[in-house]
């Protein structure tokens, strides 16, 4: 089986996500998660029933002559309240992004949101759709611009995330290495700073305040040592940046990063504390952050095609429990993502995903869902509420399914449109 590829992705506009693509194992099954259990019933359609535009999120969106955005490539997805979602849908032949409210049975289409690139910022509580130039507050009925945040800190916007009513955005200033960097490793960048800035939502004139920045150590050692921001997580009064340093060799036609490493920088009640990992990091795996600041996960080297889940506490990364299979996708309190690609139904490409929901006991990480299956990279998921939620569109697929976790199982609310 070949690696399941997932892309390394920063966000380097309030809007817009650039993604080196990488390239995770496909695990092993294990016999937790290879356990049978009964089918979903099947799947309810999206609901056709007409709606109070007035009381949808951005409902002054253009209704738009199609009912579908096109052939999906990109999903994104808000936890609204109790178990609505917002999830918009981004053609990119199309060059549009629809948006639908999701509740157990069926869905509401809103509208056409944005052109491309265009995308529901990931929270729970207030919409915020982001695009390349602007950002959009949905509330019920009408949509509300956001002022550009003026700090425009660094160049590197790390993470967005909406919490309650508070929009918050990570931002890491990155500076030139400098000597002994130098012909092609003369571009290697290292954090200088981290910024957190908030916009209260509910104002009546938002204004982006900046939360906390903390200076971040510089990379030791004489080598040439970038240091970057590779994972983030942030909440109104939280905020979790995962840096990889790695020693960037000049080949001579090509640069090679060897000897890399991870760090974190966590703010939490007002402070900034650094955890460090022991040795070398081995994989490419992008880490997964939780939001609460309490854990990341990663693949080791010690469990290759599998990952690790660590709580950070006393300055140190402190594996929760046994190696889990596949890659992490998400993580938030007691909920965990994950993913491999065994899928049992691939796709035109020959590729199938299967997710799975772990919860935490006991101190360690056990199986708490059987497959959801697609055969797409277009995912969204949400892991802030009492039960998870994932959005997944089919290779090709005009429509795409959201389900949720329960008593074992993923439920399917709403296949879409």
């Amino acid at each position: 089986m070949g690696r399941l590829w997932i892309a390394r992705c920063a966000l380097v506009a309030l809007a817009f996500v650039q993604c080196r693509e990488e390239q995770p194992s496909a695990a092993p099954q294990s016999a937790a998660s290879a356990s049978a259990l009964p089918s979903p019933p099947p799947a309810p359609t999206a609901s056709a029933v007409a709606v109070d535009r007035a009381s949808l999120p951005c409902g002054d969106a253009l209704l738009g002559a199609d009912a579908s955005p096109g052939e999906i490539d990109d999903l994104s997805m808000s936890h609204m309240t109790g178990d609505r979602v917002f999830v918009s849908a981004t053609s990119f032949a199309a060059k549009r992004t629809v948006a639908y409210v999701v509740a157990p049975g069926g869905a509401t289409r809103v509208g056409t949101i944005g052109t491309m690139p265009s995308r529901t910022i990931a929270g729970h509580g207030d919409v915020v759709v982001a695009e390349a130039h602007r950002t959009t507050l949905c509330k019920a009925g009408a949509s509300v611009q956001i002022p550009a945040d003026p700090q425009g800190r660094g160049d590197w916007l790390v993470t967005s995330f909406v919490d309650d009513h508070t929009l918050v955005s990570v931002y890491a200033e990155t500076i030139s290495h400098g000597p002994p960097c130098r012909r092609l490793t003369g571009g290697t960048r290292v954090v200088k700073r981290i910024f957190v800035d908030a916009v209260d939502l509910d104002a009546p004139q938002p204004t982006w305040k900046t939360v906390s920045s903390h200076a971040v150590p510089a990379p030791s050692g004489a080598a040439c040592r970038s240091s970057i921001p590779i994972a983030a997580a942030a909440t109104a009064d939280r905020a979790l940046v995962v840096l990889e340093s790695c020693v960037q060799i000049d080949a001579g036609d090509s640069i090679s990063s060897q000897h890399c490493s991870l760090a974190a920088e966590r703010l939490a009640t007002g402070t900034w504390e650094r955890f460090a990992m022991p040795g070398e990091r081995q994989d490419f795996v992008t880490p997964v952050a939780a939001r609460d600041g309490e854990r990341v996960a990663f693949e080791t080297a010690q469990a290759s095609g599998a990952f690790v889940v660590y709580r950070l506490e006393h300055g140190a990364f402190v594996a929760e429990g046994p190696a889990r299979d596949g890659d992490p996708l998400a993580i938030e309190g007691t909920h965990l993502l994950r993913i491999d690609a065994r899928g049992t139904h691939p796709g035109p490409s020959g590729l199938g995903f299967r997710v799975f929901a772990d919860e935490l006991a006991g101190g360690a990480w056990r199986s708490a869902s059987d497959a959801l299956e697609t055969t797409s990279r277009a995912w969204a998921f949400d892991t802030s509420g009492p039960a998870p939620f994932a959005a997944v569109a089919d290779e090709h697929a005009t429509s795409f399914r959201v389900a949720t976790v329960r008593a074992g199982r993923w439920v399917v609310e709403a296949t879409v449109p």
